[in-house]
């Protein structure tokens, strides 16, 4: 019962790591316009920041939390 518990939380904390690291590319693709995303997702010059910024602080927080549940499993094995 327990090693389910720790398979779980290995499975949602790598989850998490990978969704923020997507999230952070997509922030620094709108930034540096790589993939041209401003002109696919329509975004106004005005707005580009307040969307790279938002985009860098959810990534970060959903970073920091998937690795705090992948070190929990880390230490609990």
């Amino acid at each position: 019962m327990i090693t389910g518990k720790i398979t779980l939380r290995l499975l949602f904390g790598a989850a998490q790591v990978i969704l923020a690291l997507l999230v952070i590319a997509v922030a620094l693709d709108l930034k540096f316009n790589i993939f041209d995303f401003q002109t696919m997702f329509n975004i106004s010059q005005d707005a580009l920041n307040y969307y790279v910024v938002l985009l860098l602080a959810f990534g970060i927080i959903f970073l920091i939390g998937g690795l705090f549940l992948v070190y929990d499993w880390w230490e609990s094995r």
